[in-house]
């Protein structure tokens, strides 16, 4: 499995960060169940009964087991295995396995956002997630702005402690720093100013390698929704926010 990885990295099909998620949380942690079994001998109803023991966490269980059939098929290019050999099949066809929920959903406020909210947060630091990634989620999550403008937003863009101006075709939108939108910013320049590199930047959320804007979340929203049955997408933070609003109302 660690050769699979390692072969994942040199092909650059991933990155360093998934790279170490696949190993230190799904691997040696979700998988634990098949460390002491030859890979030869993992039937399906091993893998079934230890499906159904990690079904507290749907999602993790999800990317643990899409881990597990790589590194099936990987197994047989090196003539370890059959390559016709692959258990994890069997969850797979059965339809076990959990799927996506539709796109008009939004989270649970009394069950999924709390976990959602809890992995962002992170106190043992197990996901790994770049700062700045995180802190684009964070701001969606507290004003319901839409991803495009958030990775889009520049310094420029922000007045003094007072609002931030998006600009679209045919309208312009103020949204008012609030206290916790002021301690988000104050948390990336105390994070730039601790990394002299990232400094100078006219985006508030980008590519460290490249300078431009961050693209894509995906990565760190898989991480953020492995306590939940399916993967949170941006839309789904902006209907959040809308119904946390109709709460508040």
């Amino acid at each position: 499995a660690e050769d699979f990885i390692k072969d994942k990295i040199a092909k650059k099909e991933y990155s360093y960060d998934f790279a170490n998620h696949s190993s230190k949380y799904l691997l040696n942690n979700k998988l634990k169940y098949f460390h002491k079994i030859n890979i030869s001998q993992i039937s399906e109803d091993k893998i079934k009964d230890w499906y159904n023991q990690e079904k507290t966490t749907p999602a993790a269980r999800h990317n643990a087991l899409r881990l597990m059939s790589s590194v099936f098929s990987y197994a047989g290019t090196q003539n370890i295995i059959e390559k016709s050999f692959n258990p994890t099949n069997s969850i797979f066809n059965s339809g076990l396995s959990y799927r996506p929920k539709s796109k008009d959903i939004q989270l649970s406020l009394d069950n999924e956002l709390p976990k959602f909210i809890y992995q962002m947060w992170d106190p043992l630091n197990i996901n790994k997630v770049d700062r700045l990634s995180r802190n684009a989620i964070y701001l969606m999550l507290i004003t319901g702005v839409k991803k495009s403008d958030v990775l889009n937003m520049k310094w420029s863009q922000i007045t003094g402690n007072s609002y931030i101006l998006i600009k679209k075709k045919n309208y312009k939108q103020m949204l008012p720093i609030t206290p916790s939108i002021e301690l988000l910013l104050k948390d990336i320049k105390d994070h730039q100013n601790k990394n002299k590199h990232l400094i100078g930047n006219e985006y508030l959320f980008f590519n460290i390698n490249t300078g431009k804007p961050i693209n894509n979340l995906r990565k760190t929203l898989v991480k953020y929704s492995k306590d939940l049955e399916w993967v949170v997408y941006p839309e789904a933070i902006r209907k959040t926010f809308a119904k946390v609003c109709d709460y508040s109302s």
